[in-house]
């Protein structure tokens, strides 16, 4: 006896019928069809979407007054542009970003949180005060100090902040000028020695009188990227060591070369270990060779007086002429002898030969290696 269930007890027993196959024969057509429009309408949609514009950030870090700017510039040259509402960027479509940036440029956009050289004519005014031109011009040398640290690869954004005092004619109070540097660096970058070196001496060779010592930088996490005045002797010992670590690998790159030729290179391992004595040494040396002398200069004077003194006891009676007496009668005027004095002095220099020497040693010889050699 064959069994049979009604629809009722299949639902019963969890085994309901599909609602597609309850429906008449035109509905279903009607619905293929519908669905098949969908599927049509809906790859369409990708693909349209996929070809459609892709929008980037023109810039990073701009200020309220360069975006103002520069939205009302592409308004004008009719290019598309959208605001990030997540990160306030201004996007425009990736394939004209370059070409967008260039006529951006030729309007002298973006200017930046500040002003350079190029403005200082615009924001001169008639009786303006000594303080405000040197202001706007330390304000102007800043903004192009950060303009061209910020062209560095690592660094998005820079600020240059400068303290020129006033020159004084009295060197009691001359004060040396300073400087500080903050640098944004992109996510992931760091700025090495050399290149912290270089943000520096660029500094320092940009304003007169200021030396790199008196210049500052740090990045966006406070970090002292610049060795401080009073840890010179951190720096130095830094520098020591890459020294010697490049000799050690120099030493072991020689010896794994010559070994590796004759029982091949990757057969053999080189290691280095080198003292090296960083001792610095100044002497100073005068020497005075007896033998050799020269007569730098000489000097004679010689006095002769001729006639009488003055003789006699001071007093009123010598200071009288004497009296002229009258000679013999038919005597002849003898010849009166007159006293002669003589003196003369010489006075001879002589210039001995002198040496003076001034030896420095160099810094960084080697005392001794440490080699091990695994073939």
């Amino acid at each position: 006896m064959a069994d049979t269930q009604s629809p009722s007890s299949a639902a019963a027993g969890g085994m309901t019928l599909p609602l597609y196959a309850l429906l008449p024969p035109a509905l279903k057509q009607i619905l293929l069809l519908v669905g098949l429009a969908a599927a049509v309408a809906a790859g369409v949609a990708m693909v349209l979407w996929s070809q459609g514009e892709n929008y980037t950030p023109l810039y990073s870090g701009l200020a309220d007054r360069d975006i103002g700017e520069i939205t009302a510039q592409l308004d004008s040259a009719n290019v598309p542009y959208e605001i990030d509402p997540a990160t306030g960027s201004l996007l425009v479509p990736a394939d004209r970003k370059y070409e967008v940036r260039m006529q951006l440029a030729s309007s002298g956009l973006p200017r930046g949180a500040g002003f350079g050289i190029e403005e200082m004519p615009e924001r001169s005014s008639f009786g303006q005060t000594p303080f405000m031109e040197n202001a706007l011009y330390v304000r102007a040398v800043e903004t192009e100090l950060a303009r061209t640290i910020g062209s560095m690869q690592p660094v998005e954004m820079a600020r240059v902040h400068l303290a020129l005092p006033p020159q004084s004619v009295f060197l009691r109070q001359k004060r040396e000028p300073s400087a500080s540097v903050m640098l944004k660096l992109y996510s992931g970058r760091r700025l090495d020695d050399e290149q912290v070196q270089s943000v520096v001496h660029l500094v320092a060779s940009s304003v007169p009188d200021l030396v790199p010592s008196r210049v500052t930088v740090v990045d966006q996490t406070g970090a002292l990227l610049t060795a401080q005045s009073g840890d010179s002797t951190a720096s130095l010992t830094s520098s020591q060591f890459d020294y010697r670590k490049q000799v050690e690998a120099d030493y072991a790159q020689r010896i794994q070369s010559l070994v590796g030729s004759i029982v091949g290179a990757d057969r053999v391992r080189a290691s280095v270990s080198a003292e090296i004595d960083f001792t610095e040494v100044e002497q100073t040396r005068e020497s005075f060779d007896p033998n050799v002398q020269m007569v730098r200069s000489e000097q004679t004077s010689e006095d002769t007086r001729r006639g009488d003194g003055m003789q006699g006891v001071p007093g009123a009676l010598s200071n009288q002429p004497p009296e002229v007496a009258a000679p013999p009668a038919g005597a002849n005027a003898a010849t009166a002898t007159e006293a002669v004095s003589t003196s003369r002095s010489q006075t001879r220099n002589f210039e001995l030969d002198k040496t003076v020497s001034h030896t420095r040693a160099a810094v960084g010889w080697i005392s001794r290696l440490s080699i091990g050699v695994l073939v």
